[in-house]
């Protein structure tokens, strides 16, 4: 408690000047929209309200309570399975494995977000859907719940260090949130694609993307990234030497996240100044900025964040030749680190669980790609079948025909010949006739004269 009070006075008496008009309301009115939903939660009048509300103050607790952000989470992800509305257990299992991923359990963070992707890919999803926005058609809630489960996978093999996996998944969810037009979602993606190719040491095109991601930073909701979104375009420019811009926009960062009250965002802000200062040669500022942001960084219980600090600390104290404070900070920073090796040791030992769990991914693929070509040759097969018996069809039929022909033909000609005789035949009995008359006449006439 003591230390939240310090990080609170640290946002409005060392930085008041710098803080921007507005802070205290945004405050007050997020408190204000968190007791009006515990409220409604208490008066729900069934589950499918208590699942949003589960689903809302999840929300709300994502970057402040992480235990709170989960616990929420897994109640929206039990009433969505109970009423079977899978686009709301998919965003669950989404946040849940976003959780686990910060928590350093990257296997479990993978399994429950392989379980939303599975969910999100099927359109059959969509048949089942409740509380749309204004404007939302089925189709685009899958869209953007699979938008952000590629994202989370996105940040979940960055964690692990693996940019060939990590860099699709990202690019995936770009495509899909320019699809259905979620600024928020770019804004997000933008900022990590920067991030992404900043420890790739590609300034230019970390840039680009940071700066995209300022461009799509204009709604409401997104105003939570803004401060990392301008701490991490201020290192570019650090990094390419510009120390006035980047000056400018770590001073930004450093106001944005007071306004958001994003205090992680705020310490990093800090320290960000801290290194630019020190750089420039400003020891003293650069020394009270390093200060601040190992303060707030030891009340949020940041190991990562307090090994920058501290060794930020180590470094200017070294340069002043303070080096009873700079062999403090160093030993500090040493101590961060190796719990930092040993928690590394356990995610390496979890990173074998990880790759399994890949790998069953893979096989399952695998098969879903081997019944895809069965299916294909089965089909193949099928028209290659159907093609022959057409042709067989085809050609006893042109046969018949012309054996029918043949026959037609054959006929007449019988039936000419027929004709013929009979006409032969009458012709012979008429001339026997015309014989036979003759003699019986003769006979009759003849004799008696």
């Amino acid at each position: 408690m003591k230390s939240l009070i310090k990080i609170i006075l640290f946002l409005w008496l060392p930085g008041a000047a710098l803080a921007q008009p507005g802070s205290s309301f945004y405050l007050q009115k997020q408190q204000e929209e968190f007791a009006s939903l515990q409220s409604a939660l208490m008066n729900a009048a069934n589950d499918t309200i208590r699942m949003d509300l589960y689903n809302k103050i999840a929300s709300y607790y994502e970057v402040i309570k992480r235990d709170s952000f989960l616990y929420f989470s897994e109640q929206q992800l039990i009433i969505s399975q109970k009423l079977k509305l899978p686009l709301y257990e998919a965003d669950a299992l989404d946040g849940i494995g976003y959780v686990y991923r910060i928590y350093g359990n990257y296997p479990k963070s993978l399994s429950y977000s392989l379980k939303a992707l599975k969910i999100a890919e099927n359109p059959e999803s969509e048949k089942s859907t409740w509380g749309l926005l204004k404007n939302e058609t089925p189709r685009k809630a899958r869209l953007n719940v699979l938008a952000s489960t590629h994202f989370s996978l996105g940040l979940l093999y960055g964690a692990i260090g693996n940019f060939n996996q990590q860099l699709p998944h990202y690019r995936q969810c770009e495509k899909l949130a320019a699809e259905i037009n979620d600024n928020h979602q770019l804004a997000a993606v933008n900022l990590a694609l920067g991030a992404t190719y900043t420890q790739l040491n590609k300034l230019d095109s970390a840039l680009d993307f940071e700066l995209k991601a300022l461009y799509y930073s204009t709604e409401e909701r997104s105003k939570r990234n803004m401060g990392r979104i301008l701490n991490h375009t201020g290192i570019i420019y650090f990094r390419k030497r510009n120390y006035t811009v980047a000056k400018q926009y770590f001073t930004n960062a450093f106001q944005e996240s007071q306004a958001q009250y994003n205090f992680q965002s705020l310490a990093d802000a800090c320290l960000n100044l801290a290194d630019l200062y020190k750089s420039t040669g400003s020891r003293d500022s650069s020394l009270w900025y390093a200060k601040k942001g190992l303060e707030i960084f030891q009340s949020l219980g940041s190991t990562n964040g307090l090994l920058s600090a501290y060794t930020s600390l180590s470094a200017i104290y070294k340069e002043s030749n303070n080096l009873d404070s700079a062999f403090m900070y160093q030993g500090l920073a040493m101590a961060a680190k190796d719990s930092l090796n040993n928690t590394q040791k356990i995610i390496q030992f979890q990173n074998i669980g990880f790759d399994e769990q890949i790998r069953l991914r893979e096989l399952e693929e695998e098969k879903v790609q081997i019944k895809n070509k069965i299916r294909t040759y089965s089909l193949f097969t099928g028209i290659a079948v159907f093609i022959v018996i057409a042709f067989l069809l085809f050609r006893n039929n042109r046969n018949r025909k012309k054996a029918n022909t043949l026959l037609e033909k054959q006929k007449a000609a019988l039936q000419t010949t027929l004709q013929d005789l009979k006409n032969t035949e009458a012709e012979e009995e008429a001339v026997l006739g015309k014989s036979f008359l003759g003699k019986r006449l003769f006979c009759e006439y003849g004799w008696h004269q």
